[in-house]
């Protein structure tokens, strides 16, 4: 993960060491050296999300944005409905209605909204008064954050090319996180492209007459407008992949930790399958304590059956040990042939577990041939429906 996060800020900052680590990656696919030498971090890293770079913006020097310094002196206005507006959804709708047309007659009207969907992220922008709605694909590991910041940012462009605000603009959008940064921005602190092209867009729109306004509505609450820029959004999840734009680096965290979840969850599932396929059967370590208890008082019995079942437990433990050896072989080969160091070390813990496995099978099979069956002194004594006797055919069924 971490080595995943460190390609991508190598190329935001256009960095002369990611050639390197492209000119290392290629040559570990292609050269016959590589095929027996362990694979440097950085270069699966690079190779797990080359094609993910074209979309992350690229620049040499510390981010610089043209911004009208107004800009700061004046904040950017943001609203909210009050929490009782959201009682039902129909009082929501009348509640904004009254709003704008209480204080902003004259305003023209532009819902945003962005989507994560099924794999894909899109955003939309809907304008009622002129029926126009604009919908966008954007690069499929863009975060909902990024994807409600460009919905806001070309639908800014939107007014600015068209002039479809006379002198006043509200963007209404449910999206509270891109409009408190927008509300608090300032030169001190940090910022990302996409939210300093929407304070540069707002000072052009200044520029020429319109004052721009923001509001904030919870989604998914019937306002008519807000609901058909969700529309518009999901179904822009399903368009045609075509890059609009440039993201930053950090979108990509959220692929990289969901790939690490998936790994750390194959991981898991494969370590209990190993564990699993080479843990030896209880029944075989039941039997054997049972054995090793019949095996001290068996001397006793003056039957060839209770001493055959006797052989048949010390065979079976024999091939258990048998068996372990074999698998423990098999984990040992795995060991060295380990991708990485988090894997050989959960086959380490096996090749360990069957390794005490197999010195406790040894010593009950050493401490069974120890006690082997002698003859009694008094054949009479023996009953053959005595529990011992039944206890002993018992433990031939065992395993």
């Amino acid at each position: 993960m971490l080595a995943k996060r460190m390609v991508a800020s190598f190329h935001a900052r256009n960095n002369s060491i990611l050639s390197s680590v492209a000119f290392l990656s290629v040559d570990v696919l292609t050269n016959p050296y590589w095929a027996v030498k362990p694979t440097p971090l950085l270069c699966n890293a690079f190779t797990a999300i080359s094609s993910d770079l074209t979309w992350i913006r690229q620049t040499d020097k510390p981010y610089k944005f043209k911004i009208d310094y107004n800009i700061f002196q004046e904040p950017i206005a943001v609203s909210s409905l009050p929490q009782s507006a959201y009682s039902t959804n129909e009082s929501a709708k009348l509640f904004l209605a009254n709003l704008l047309e209480r204080k902003y007659p004259n305003a023209t009207c532009i819902y945003t909204d962005g989507s994560v969907n099924m794999g894909g992220v899109g955003c939309s922008f809907f304008d009622p008064q002129a029926n126009v709605k604009r919908q966008f694909r954007l690069w499929d590991e863009s975060s909902i954050y990024s994807a409600e910041a460009y919905a806001i940012q070309v639908a800014l462009k939107y007014v600015l090319d068209t002039g479809a605000a006379e002198s006043s603009l509200i963007i209404i959008s449910d999206s509270q996180s891109v409009l408190m940064k927008v509300k608090s921005a300032n030169p001190s602190k940090k910022m990302c492209f996409l939210e300093a092209e929407i304070l540069r867009l707002v000072g052009l729109l200044r520029a020429t007459g319109v004052q721009s306004r923001f509001i904030w509505i919870r989604g998914h609450h019937g306002i008519p407008g807000s609901t058909t820029a969700d529309s518009l959004a999901k179904e822009a999840t399903l368009l045609p992949l075509h890059q609009l734009s440039v993201f930053p680096a950090s979108d990509l965290n959220r692929s990289i930790k969901l790939q690490l979840i998936e790994e750390w969850r194959q991981m898991h599932i494969n370590y209990h399958a190993e564990y699993l396929n080479h843990h030896i059967n209880m029944k075989v370590f039941a039997s054997l304590l049972v054995l090793a208890f019949v095996a001290v008082a068996v001397s006793a019995l003056d039957t060839s059956a209770a001493e055959a079942k006797l052989k048949e437990g010390v065979a079976k433990v024999n091939k258990a040990i048998e068996n372990a050896k074999q698998k423990l072989a098999e984990i040992k080969k795995k060991i060295e042939a380990a991708a990485g160091p988090i894997q050989k070390k959960l086959l380490q813990k096996i090749a360990a577990s069957l390794d005490n496995k197999i010195k406790w099978l040894q010593q009950a099979k050493d401490m069974l041939e120890a006690k082997a069956p002698a003859a009694p002194a008094s054949r009479a004594a023996v009953n053959p429906n005595s529990k011992l006797v039944k206890l002993v055919e018992i433990i031939a069924k065992l395993g």
